[in-house]
């Protein structure tokens, strides 16, 4: 959920309770107010009956009597004793064909007889008038809540414009470009500050990153070429007719652990690269065709140890810096040549941009969370020949690359991964 909905969200929700309590409560607040005015109104009347009747008694000859309106009603006299005290008004509200009153039950005394007296006025306009205040109180408060809603959304807008910016720049910066971040100006500090300090951030790290490019460079010139010249001048003494079979020995020992040697470099420096993220370019890439092409190759390899080779291929076509799907799909293929028993099986399948590779072979002498790591080898004899650095560069790739790496075993190794993420 975005800053500015969790924002609008709460809003919403607060002016929403406050509503619901705050529109009742008005309610009955008008309601209460009016009745009193209606109650202050009863008391008006009954004083101006009491005026009426001594002035025109004829009135109490015709008892009961009311007004045409029925809003007054008189009825005989009753006697009560000089012990028993008049009782305090009474009010009530009755509903007659579903139409609501206000009454006053009283006593008047006239010429030292006491008449019982019920005054009542119609609620029916002031009902009116209660509910069209208070729907015109809702509408008002929906207005405005619904107008605050609109006025905050339109200025967070505006006034979060220049994160989304900085956001933007941050999701297209690339450390193998020289980064050239450009911050629109505000008047608002905290995103100055939050500018400033992005620039700094992304300055240091271009920074680092040429120094470690600089490094992989100066590393790739500084060993590669000692290594190499090394492995040629034992090759030419390994030439020499005078050596005997126990120099010979030595010198193939030594022109092994040379070569395993450059291997580890040409993986540690192939990391390297990898995660100074050189690799960037991408082109369309037919997958298919890229296993054919590493697998040929491997094919004298495959052979010699009596390996079942199996292949399934679907049309799937990937979008991918091509170096380093090479690099992934043969790192893949050398391993499950290299760990598959003699006369065992090797499974190759492609289907929906996804890469799976089997090979049969005993279980894991260690814990699958630890067969990516750097320098990870079996027990076996076959995993001599390897540097230990295979799969970690294949994971190091998916990482960088955003795929998705799974292993298991059943039955044999195996190892997919998802092009897709």
């Amino acid at each position: 959920m975005k800053l500015l909905q969790r924002t609008v969200r709460s809003y919403l929700i607060y002016s929403l309770l406050l509503m619901l309590v705050a529109i009742p409560a008005f309610y009955f607040i008008t309601q209460a107010l009016c009745l009193q005015d209606v109650d202050d109104a009863l008391q008006d009347r009954k004083k101006q009956l009491e005026n009426l009747l001594k002035t025109h008694q004829e009135i109490l000859d015709k008892l009961p009597w009311h007004n045409i309106n029925g809003e007054i009603l008189i009825s005989p006299p009753v006697k009560l004793s000089a012990f028993t005290s008049i009782p305090a008004p009474e009010y009530t509200t009755v509903n007659e064909t579903a139409e609501p009153f206000r009454e006053l039950h009283t006593y008047l005394t006239v010429n030292h007889t006491t008449y019982p007296v019920i005054l009542r006025i119609s609620l029916i306009g002031i009902e009116d008038l209660i509910q069209g205040i208070v729907i015109t109180v809702g509408l008002i408060m929906a207005l405005i809540l619904a107008g605050l809603l609109w006025i905050n959304r339109q200025q967070s807008k505006r006034l979060w414009q220049p994160f989304y910016q900085a956001l933007e720049q941050l999701e297209q910066f690339r450390l193998n470009k020289k980064p050239a971040l450009r911050f629109a100006q505000t008047n608002i500090r905290e995103f100055e500050d939050l500018h400033r300090a992005i620039t700094q951030i992304t300055d240091r790290t271009y920074q680092t990153y040429l120094q470690q490019k600089e490094f992989t460079e100066n590393a790739a010139h500084e060993l590669q070429t000692p290594l190499a010249t090394l492995q040629a001048k034992l090759e030419l003494f390994m030439q020499e007719e005078t050596l005997s079979s126990q120099q010979v020995g030595l010198l193939q020992a030594l022109s092994e652990a040379v070569h395993r040697m450059i291997k580890l470099n040409k993986g540690l420096l192939l990391l390297a690269k990898i995660e100074n993220t050189q690799f960037w370019e991408t082109t369309p890439i037919r997958l298919p065709l890229v296993i054919k092409r590493l697998l040929d190759p491997l094919k004298n390899s495959i052979a010699p140890k009596g390996l079942t080779l199996k292949e399934h291929y679907e049309a799937s076509d990937i979008i991918a810096n091509p170096i380093l799907v090479d690099i992934l799909v043969a790192n893949l293929l050398n391993n499950a040549i290299l760990y598959a028993p003699s006369r065992g099986n090797i499974t190759i399948s492609v289907c929906s941009n996804a890469l799976e590779i089997t090979n049969s072979g005993d279980p894991l002498p260690f814990g699958e969370e630890k067969l990516f790591l750097r320098f990870q080898k079996g027990s076996h004899r076959e995993a001599a020949q390897g540097n230990g650095l295979g799969l970690a560069i294949v994971k190091q790739i998916c990482d960088t690359c955003h795929y998705t790496l799974s292993y298991q075993y059943a039955d044999g190794h195996h190892f997919k991964i998802n092009f897709s993420g």
